[in-house]
């Protein structure tokens, strides 16, 4: 059959599609694999559930009543402006203010969150082992096990209570080590800051210690064996307020329909610990929001208090300016009803013009001047001040002396009634600050708390499905790597016909023809292989017989690809089933088949006959062991493709046809040297051998074009060291439509 180079390109076009079906293949001849993985990441993440400390949530439930962003005073007191209108505060900024350091960390300071005790117990299991180390005492047959522990594990009923614990260093994380004595004493190891090298002070239960100026620590009640330790953790606050902040879960009921009911939760390992947290951060938040109402009303009692001797000084200096006036002159009766009207409304609008001044102040606090409420109030001012200027100009109209009494009744009205004004609001803002209330109210305190986690079986669902996605990554990544033929079906997509398929030997080192299996067929004769090789040889038997021809040449693209085993193996065969067969090692340069004949290198062979001439039988050699006859390669020469070119190469294929039922040509790779297509060319019959997972298309599809350069007879491909358990596709090769089990059949199993 000749190669055909469209087939290929075909063949080549087709493996450069996904071919999804193939993977799904791929992945079913390693499912033990990957069902072993998934079984191994779900052990571990079992473990690693069984080793997560419960957690519990408590939670409390709170209004929080939405209002202006300044105080809400009374319009009569400091203005419509002023009481903030429509302006409501969002509840996502009040929780922001809730989870900041000026809240958590008052609570942080009031419950000491900032200092851990944590029982010493093994690395990594450490409070897996403090919850169920009751086990152990429970069971009199652990009691071995329990006394081979270190003493200074604490178990599950053993623990410290602190009274004081205050970070006197310099670093900001204190750590240190107490171990239990005898008669309630105590022991702290610490490393020094300053030299680093380890200390140890000795306590008393109840009494402050002061340790080497880094710490000061008072334990309140120890309730363990002696040895036992503890490890004694401070952080600085903000540390663990930000931890604090994390566990802290802030939400409003009914979305966004704004009821203004929130739900405080916070998450702890201890479950008396989470209510108390939870607790105090709700009163925290209240206690401030009450301060920060307060402040704001304290502010405006504050300006009012300032303005008032300024105010009374005014009216005392108006008083006495018009008195003197009145008791020089005498004019107050000569003012006429004209001039009071316009007097009255002067002072009117003063007195208003005051009020939106003292109206400006406070916003000011509150919003900057490009504010539309404070723009309003400058538009207001102005227009007073234009109607007072207008009043102004009538006064002129009237005599000085009584201009000048309307000027001084004015101060002394104007005067009284700013100060009246100032008494009123000073009365409203303490009345306010005095029913001042909190803009929270707590619906329901937390009083119990609930196991919220770990998730036991979710960690367990995620390795699983992480165990499956590395299996089937790792055989997809090793499928990849194997750039060799998978199976003889990628062959025949070339246009080549495959002879045999010969699964592979375990323990054979092909490239050693001194293996005592390199001769399989003797050491083992019900090997698969040779099982194999028996099929070659019959099909071979009716394959020349057709064409009129005995000999055939065996070649491969590469070195190490068994074509020497192969040859090797079938004349064994062929000369077992009664042929009369020689065996002819034609690689002159490094062919090794001498040694399984138990002849040396130097041995008169091939070289020789073709450099000399001479009748073939004087090199020929005999194996009783094998039953055949060799030809060795002799002695490396320096020119064998010249020496194959010759006459004397055609001599002996046409004397050994003579003598011979099967004549074996074992040839160099086809890819490295030129001599076996020399050997092909000489209208010898020509098998390549090529090997599984190893020889690429590329390889095979080269080989053949080089035999038919020289237009070789070119018969087939043999597949060498087929190994299904390697295969991409196991023993399912479900790709291609069959199923290789039967590889495994042996003599003597069923």
């Amino acid at each position: 059959m000749q190669y055909s180079k469209g087939n290929a390109v075909q063949g080549n076009d087709a493996q450069d599609e996904l071919d999804l079906l193939s993977i799904l293949h791929q992945l079913l001849a390693r499912k033990w694999f990957i069902l072993g993985c998934a079984f191994i990441f779900a052990a571990l993440a079992f473990l690693y559930a069984q080793i997560a400390r419960n957690e519990y949530t408590a939670s409390s439930v709170v209004q929080i009543e939405k209002r202006a962003s300044n105080i809400a005073l009374p319009s009569e007191l400091i203005g419509e402006l002023l009481t903030g209108g429509d302006q409501e505060s969002e509840l996502q900024t009040e929780f922001h203010v809730i989870k900041s350091r000026l809240t958590l960390g008052e609570v942080v300071r009031e419950l000491d969150l900032n200092i851990t005790v944590t029982p010493v117990g093994p690395p990594l299991i450490q409070d897996f082992f403090y919850r169920y180390s009751y086990l152990l005492q429970s069971f009199d047959f652990l009691d071995a096990i329990t006394k081979q522990l270190p003493k200074s594990y604490a178990f599950t009923d053993e623990n410290i209570e602190l009274a004081d614990f205050e970070n006197l260093s310099t670093a900001e994380t204190l750590d240190l080590v107490l171990t239990v004595e005898e008669q309630g004493g105590y022991t702290i190891s610490f490393n020094d800051p300053i030299t680093g090298t380890s200390k140890q002070v000795r306590g008393e239960t109840g009494v402050e210690l002061l340790i080497d100026g880094i710490a000061r620590l008072t334990v309140q009640e120890v309730r363990a064996r002696p040895g036992a330790q503890f490890e004694l953790t401070s952080v600085p606050v903000r540390f663990a307020a930000a931890r604090l902040a994390k566990n802290l879960n802030i939400s409003e009921r009914g979305g966004r329909s704004g009821t203004g009911i929130v739900d405080f939760s916070v998450t702890s390992f201890d479950p008396d610990a989470s209510i108390s947290i939870v607790n105090a951060v709700v009163r925290e938040y209240q206690r401030q929001s009450l301060n920060r109402r307060s402040a704001e009303v304290d502010q405006s009692i504050g300006f009012i208090e300032e303005q008032l001797p300024v105010a009374d000084a005014n009216l005392q200096s108006a008083l006495e300016a018009f008195n003197a006036y009145i008791d020089s002159s005498g004019a107050y009766a000569s003012l006429s009803a004209t001039t009071q009207d316009v007097l009255a409304r002067i002072v009117d609008l003063e007195t208003k013009l005051e009020e939106i001044g003292f109206q400006k102040s406070q916003l000011a606090t509150q919003v900057t001047e490009s504010h539309p409420d404070f723009q309003r109030l400058v538009a207001q001012e102005q227009e007073f001040e234009q109607r007072l200027l207008s009043l102004r100009g009538e006064l002129d109209s009237v005599p000085e002396t009584e201009q000048q009494l309307a000027q001084l009744t004015k101060n002394v009205q104007a005067a009284r009634e700013l100060k009246e004004q100032l008494l009123l609001r000073l009365d409203q803002l303490r009345i306010v600050k005095a029913s001042a209330v909190g803009t929270i109210r707590v619906l329901e305190t937390a009083e119990d708390a609930f196991l919220s986690g770990p998730n036991r079986l979710k960690p367990i669902g995620i390795a699983i499905a992480l165990g499956v996605v590395f299996a089937c990554g790792i055989i997809l990544f090793k499928n990849a790597l194997k750039a060799g033929i998978e199976d003889e079906r990628e062959i025949e997509k070339l246009g080549l016909s495959v002879f045999a398929t010969i699964p592979v030997v375990e323990g054979l080192r092909k490239s050693d023809a001194s293996d005592k299996n390199y001769t399989l067929a003797i050491t083992q004769p019900e090997n698969l292989a040779i099982e194999s090789l028996r099929a070659l040889r019959t099909g071979l038997h009716f394959s020349l017989a057709a064409n009129n021809t005995k000999a055939i040449a065996i070649t491969s693209p590469a070195p190490n690809e068994g074509k020497s085993f192969i040859s090797l193996n079938l004349a064994i065969i062929a000369a077992q089933a009664g042929s009369k067969v020689l065996l002819v090692d034609t690689d002159l340069r490094r062919g090794e088949l001498h040694k399984p004949f138990g002849l040396s290198r130097k041995t008169r062979g091939l070289s020789n006959f073709l450099a000399a001439g001479g009748e073939p039988r004087d090199f020929i050699h005999h194996s009783d062991r094998f039953n055949l006859d060799f030809i060795p390669t002799g002695g490396y020469p320096p020119n064998p493709s010249e020496l194959l070119s010759t006459k004397n190469f055609q001599a002996l294929i046409s004397a050994s046809e003579k003598d011979y039922d099967l004549i074996i040509f074992d040839c160099a790779p086809i890819l490295a040297v030129t001599d076996p297509a020399i050997v092909a060319g000489s209208g010898i019959p020509s098998f390549l051998v090529v090997s599984h997972l190893r020889t690429s298309i590329e390889e095979i599809e080269a080989s053949a074009k080089s035999l038919e350069n020289v237009n070789a007879a070119f018969s087939g491909v043999i597949l060498n060291s087929y190994d299904q358990n390697s295969s991409r596709y196991g023993a399912y090769s479900t790709k291609y439509g069959y199923y290789r089990g039967g590889y495994r059949y042996q003599y003597g199993r069923k």
